[in-house]
């Protein structure tokens, strides 16, 4: 991809969105336009990026390539941030008198802009003109800055997205809408099965795994409702979130919710068993111990089976031994669609609790392998499995 940086204060923050771009697997070549090289130095770019930064419309590439178009050849989007009024404003008259205008000019590829300027700029006419303009255009996407103390020292709207926002915008205007008129269901982390008023059961479930699969499928489209336990993660922008405590608040919340949805994906790790009974006040230490007689949990999965047909299921199955022995005994038992298994034993390197990466086996309701997945982040180990659920959706 390229990341253009045009002249403003927010240039800044531009080496931070770099670094941000490549955690999230993007190759990342830096045109810059002369007024940016004022506030960040080639040296600091070119050091992060691990390629040469650009700025010069008449310099030819190292291998004797036209810049303005060898590198939008190889590219994917364009990322503008911060984008200055003056750089829309020449962007949006066509100009192509600066490096990187000839590059998007020469280009057709999807391109994410970031404006950051005073608020008095962001306000003007002429400017919000300009603007309608390449919001009319289906290849710009605009994001909106922010409102709040701006470094002219007045407070307004103008300041440059963050980092982290505009990853995320870049990586939707990348991703197929596949799943869009789609409505899914994706339930997320712990429960917990309280037996006095300060003490319960639980695991060791963060969510990650869940929370990814819920923000994946925001960005391909689908109208997603996050069934949530308890967790201390942020929940993604543009979904329904549906927050719960108990194994009988989570299956409550699913049959409320899924009446309509096309599929559901269980990554929750609900308890299997409750307390038979419940102390309203705090159960004291004794030298004897505590002995507390348990309750199975309802099945959530067998229940959908049951009472939702129509539904695509797929379910989780943390295992610390026999993995896909186990996995496809489950999927049978459960009427499942597909099922993950993963390694969650001591010896997991890199799939069990508390990690961001997961990797193991993906098994059809019949429970025979569809593939491996390698250990990878949890973001991307989510498109994975969406990948296989928009292919089974048709």
């Amino acid at each position: 991809m390229l990341l253009g940086i045009t002249g403003g204060i927010a240039a800044y923050k531009s080496p931070l969105l770099l670094r941000r771009l490549q955690d999230a697997g993007a190759e990342v070549d830096v045109i810059a336009t002369p007024a940016a090289l004022e506030f960040v130095t080639p040296l600091t770019l070119a050091t992060l990026s691990g390629r040469p930064v650009r700025s010069e419309i008449f310099n030819l590439r190292g291998d004797g390539g036209i810049a303005h178009t060898s590198y939008t050849a190889e590219a994917d989007i364009t990322v503008v941030a911060p984008a200055s009024a003056d750089f829309i404003g020449r962007l949006a008259g066509g100009l192509a008198d600066q490096l990187l205008l000839t590059a998007l000019m020469a280009s057709h590829m999807p391109v994410v802009l970031a404006p950051s300027m005073n608020v008095e700029m962001w306000d003007s006419p002429l400017f919000q003109r300009n603007l309608a303009l390449l919001r009319s255009l289906p290849r710009y996407r605009i994001l909106e800055p922010g409102a709040g103390y701006l470094a002219c020292r007045v407070e307004g709207k103008g300041r440059m997205p963050e980092p982290e926002s505009i990853v995320k915008q870049v990586i939707a205007a990348l991703t197929p809408q596949d799943l869009a008129g789609r409505r899914i269901v994706v339930t997320a982390g712990p429960t917990r099965e309280r037996f006095d008023p300060v003490r319960f059961f639980s695991n060791r479930s963060t969510g990650l795994m869940g929370y990814a699969l819920a923000e994946a499928a925001v960005q391909r489209g689908a109208d997603v409702t996050l069934i949530s336990g308890p967790t201390s993660l942020a929940a993604p922008e543009g979904l329904n979130l549906v927050r719960v405590e108990s194994t009988t608040d989570l299956l409550a919340a699913v049959l409320a919710q899924t009446g309509s949805a096309h599929a559901i994906v269980m990554a929750a790790a609900p308890a299997d068993y409750r307390p038979r009974a419940y102390s309203d006040e705090k159960l004291k230490k004794t030298a004897d111990g505590l002995t507390l007689e348990l309750a199975p949990n309802p099945d959530i999965l067998r229940t959908l089976a049951e009472q939702r047909p129509h539904l695509f299921r797929i379910g989780f199955a943390a295992e610390t031994q026999d993995f896909e022995k186990n996995a496809a005994d489950k999927a049978v038992r459960k009427a499942l669609d597909l099922i993950f298994v993963n390694d969650v034993g001591d010896r997991a390197r890199g799939t069990g609790f508390e990690v961001d990466t997961n990797g193991g086996w993906l098994l059809d309701g019949a429970g025979v392998r569809v593939r491996e997945i390698p250990v990878r982040p949890k973001r991307i180990v989510a498109h994975i499995l969406l990948d296989e659920l928009v292919r089974r959706l048709g």
